[in-house]
């Protein structure tokens, strides 16, 4: 746990110093009308939909800020406690509200990157399709075909979800460090880097093995209409370290439907995958390490000086061999072409 520690500290640690704005902005809203070439796939690109959330959190947690102040006019440290308890019940339930917060923009950030392989999809949390947060619209046919010829983007469609929490924070925290806001943020903050911890936490778990075989009770029986991943971080291990096997090889039929059942539990992945998932359920606690969590959106050292340290974990895509689990088995392989 020291090594990663050391890790977080030394090469996830994002600091900032300038000279400071002194000014606490109400509201600072701001949106990427055109962002090419994404939108000629007419699909949000992650810019856009990542700030079109960020706006949304900014009206809803300002709104808190002047609830609380008209109702807790007196006491300072209620209206803090209020704050950040109200804030944080928003953060949980109302991220799941089909509009832009938290699982809306989490879905479209697998859309985008499913789109720059050709793939269109449908976001599940929005107003008029379904509201049970899936990417649907995208068949068996569709990702055998993206596993073939692009895993990388399979791979990267898997986890680009999850960045979007990571990234919503980063992007916040930086604002606020540059642009200091009255009302606060940091319930969101927190929320974002247990959802990413927990998400990993379910994927390690026994849990992802019962959902494997109750959740498609509850799902179409059409494989265009069913999410696009099942379990997004399980479906990423797995298919990483099977890049040469089909999409659809090791899953299961789907009962009573077409195709085959998306999700893998943590029982279906190779001991290796399992201890790689494992490993990054840990580091996913990096997110954890964040002063604006605490309210704590700059660290002053004397006059016109103060700076910002946090830090980031967000998974990312890998081929095989670049996570080292079959070094010794290439350097074989190699060694046995030199002798034939």
């Amino acid at each position: 746990m020291k090594k990663i520690l050391l890790i977080a500290m030394i090469a996830l640690i994002s600091a900032s110093a300038t000279a400071q704005d002194t000014t606490h902005y109400s509201l600072r809203l701001g949106l990427s009308l055109i962002d090419l070439p994404q939108n000629k796939r007419l699909v949000p690109s992650m810019t856009q939909s990542l700030e079109l959330s960020n706006n949304f959190y900014e009206l809803s947690y300002y709104g808190i800020y002047r609830l609380d102040r008209m109702v807790l006019r007196r006491s300072r440290f209620a209206r803090k406690a209020a704050d950040y308890a109200l804030g944080l019940g928003f953060a949980y339930y109302g991220s799941e509200l089909p509009i832009p917060f938290g699982v809306w923009a989490h879905e479209e950030f697998h859309r985008s990157v499913l789109s720059t392989s050709g793939i269109h999809s449908k976001n599940g949390n929005w107003i008029g399709t379904r509201w049970d947060g899936t990417v649907f619209g995208v068949s068996d046919q569709q990702l055998t075909g993206l596993k073939k010829n692009n895993p990388s983007g399979l791979l990267y469609s898997y986890v680009a979800g999850v960045q979007y929490e990571t990234m919503a924070t980063k992007e916040n925290v930086v604002n606020d460090f540059f642009f200091p806001a009255k009302h606060t943020k940091a319930p969101l903050y927190l929320y974002n880097a247990w959802y990413v911890w927990n998400y990993f936490r379910f994927s390690t778990g026994a849990l992802s093995d019962s959902v494997k075989i109750k959740a498609p009770e509850f799902e179409s029986r059409f494989d265009n209409e069913r999410d696009f991943a099942g379990a997004d971080l399980t479906a990423w291990a797995n298919d990483m370290f099977t890049p040469d096997r089909a999409y659809t090889t090791g899953r299961t039929p789907f009962p009573n439907g077409e195709g085959v059942n998306r999700r893998i539990g943590y029982s279906d992945l190779s001991s290796d995958a399992q201890r790689f998932l494992s490993k990054q359920r840990t580091l996913s606690l990096i997110n954890f390490i964040n002063p604006a969590i605490f309210m704590i959106e700059r660290i002053k050292i004397g006059r016109g000086f103060s700076f910002n340290v946090f830090g980031s974990y967000q998974p990312d895509t890998f081929r095989k061999l670049d996570i080292g689990e079959s070094a010794d088995e290439d350097r074989r392989n190699k060694a046995a072409r030199c002798c034939e």
